[in-house]
């Protein structure tokens, strides 16, 4: 029996520590977060800067193998100052002992390592997809990309996959998008409700209450250059409102960085619009090394055909 699909909502650090654990568990899971990738973006901190982190925090840290990639990053709290009215200050300590403190920790740098670890372990991370609403009784969800809602038009190719059915897609086309947005109850968020025709279902029999995913096609373009969207790095510099996208390339061992541009993109794959040479070879790696990669650093390649 295959295990049940888990989706999450919010790559925050709770998010992705959760993700984790069931990962490891055998449970294929989906983490959906609003914002775009903080480790390729640069992107507020969230609440607050800094987070306090305690026994418990540790102990859960630890479960997953991460204490050793968080605690460089470790401050350490051994109480609070209390500033009285006459000017006088008296330190109030967190624990008894001396050694019994709390640590301070980097709210962006904890979330980092911790998706590089969800990651790792087979979880997929969809960034930019907020939650609009969410029927728990029909188990249906409804995440929209703001930046995509005005490309979807009547007409177009959908994909539906339903999570009984999870390598038999249904055809439909796009037959109805309303005018007006929708407030979810007990959500601030807009969206625009989308009806979609089901002109293939194959064998797939649909039932009252199964969770589907859909997939709108906006554009698609045929015979166009692509790479590993892994291989895909984001700069930005709000200061002088400017963005830039970048591969690395091996150039006989040595990365050498390339501006590139970029097109349409999905889950696996980045159009590149700008042009390359057919026989580079791009490198691909996991996040957490590619974006400490410079140029001219020497690389150890493990080919791959794609």
């Amino acid at each position: 029996m295959a295990a049940t699909e888990i989706t999450i909502i919010g790559a925050g650090p709770v998010g992705a520590l959760m993700s984790i654990f069931l990962a490891r568990r055998g449970f294929p899971v989906t983490t959906h977060e609003s914002r775009p990738d903080m480790r390729r973006v640069d992107s507020p901190a969230g609440r607050s800067i800094n987070l306090a982190l305690a026994n418990r925090g540790i102990h859960a840290l630890e479960q997953v193998g991460l204490m050793d990639v968080v605690s460089p990053h470790l401050i350490p709290m051994r109480g609070r100052m209390i500033h009285q009215e006459d000017g006088k200050q008296e330190l109030q300590p967190y624990g008894n002992k001396p050694e019994e403190v709390i640590y301070s920790v980097s709210r962006g740098e904890l979330n980092k390592a911790l998706m590089d670890a969800a990651e790792g372990s087979g979880v997929v991370i969809r960034f930019n997809e907020r939650c609009e609403s969410l029927d728990p009784a029909a188990r249906e969800l409804v995440l929209v990309d703001e930046a995509d809602v005005a490309t979807v038009e009547v007409g177009q190719r959908v994909e539906i996959v339903a999570i009984a059915y999870p390598d038999q897609p249904m055809q439909g086309i796009v037959r109805y998008i309303a005018n007006t947005a929708k407030i979810a109850p007990g959500r601030q968020g807009l969206s625009f409700p989308v009806k979609i025709d089901i002109i293939d279902a194959g064998e797939v029999i649909l039932r009252p209450g199964m969770s589907s995913r859909a997939e709108i096609f906006t554009r698609q373009d045929r015979e166009v250059i692509a790479v590993p969207i892994q291989a895909i790095i984001f700069e930005e510099d709000r200061s002088e409102l400017r963005s830039e996208y970048f591969i690395f390339i091996n150039d006989n061992g040595v990365a050498r960085k390339t501006k590139v541009e970029v097109g349409l993109s999905d889950d696996e794959y980045q159009e590149l619009t700008s042009s390359i040479d057919s026989n580079i070879e791009v490198i691909v790696g996991p996040d957490r090394e590619l974006r400490h990669l410079l140029e001219g650093d020497r690389v150890d390649i493990t080919r791959v055909e794609l």
